[in-house]
């Protein structure tokens, strides 16, 4: 296993004030609370005297949902060094509380677990199991961002489907399931911020007590 690079305790409280910073930002926008909302979903509906199936979705808008693309992207990636990742890796790094850093890590790999899962009921496309992450990913890069081509096509694909606006609101769900671990984990960065700030300066905590 490589080594991880010393990091400082200011870097460390630098970097939980970021990810607080722009969980924040999240909470804020109009997404969570027409995505969340009372009544939010998508109900599938057959009509028999058609034949057919109805889909009727309700939920976030597009220009809620786009918002939502950039800010998200930042706990997914790490280039900004507040990689949902990054941050638990930063908790085994610190001196911090052994109870602190297990809930971190246990939650986190419950988000991965959930990630990995198909739901209730199980989503297949072309007989084959769609993911959480897989939903996540395809919207996220291939529909929003426009930043990968193949998943882009997978959008287009399921978008022409009969359940397209099923595998839209399995998004949104998704991404309050997310969102809902990063508020957590922002309050759990709001006392290692504390802890590690009278940890580096003993003497300014003594003066508070």
């Amino acid at each position: 296993m490589a080594k991880q690079t010393p990091i400082s305790v200011a870097e460390v409280i630098h970097r939980l004030r970021l990810f607080n910073e722009k969980a924040e930002k999240l909470s804020r926008l109009s997404f969570a609370s027409k995505a969340f909302s009372e009544g939010a979903g998508a109900t599938l509906q057959y009509i028999s005297e058609h034949r057919r199936a109805m889909i009727e979705k309700r939920g976030a808008d597009k220009e809620s949902t786009d918002a939502l693309d950039l800010t998200l992207r930042l706990f997914l990636q790490p280039r900004d060094g507040i990689q949902l990742e990054q941050i638990e890796s930063l908790y085994q790094q610190m001196p911090l509380p052994d109870e602190d850093k297990y809930w971190v890590a246990e939650n986190l790999k419950g988000l991965h677990a959930f990630l990995e899962s198909t739901g209730t009921p199980e989503i297949r496309v072309d007989g084959e199991k769609v993911t959480h992450r897989v939903i996540l990913e395809a919207f996220l890069y291939g529909d929003l961002a426009h930043a990968n081509e193949d998943k882009r096509k997978t959008c287009e694909i399921w978008k022409a489907l009969p359940a397209g606006l099923l595998l839209e609101s399995t998004f949104e769900y998704v991404v309050g399931e997310l969102m809902r671990f990063m508020f957590w984990l922002a309050r759990m960065n709001d006392e290692a911020i504390q802890f590690l700030d009278r940890l580096s300066n003993p003497q300014s905590a003594q003066e508070e007590m």
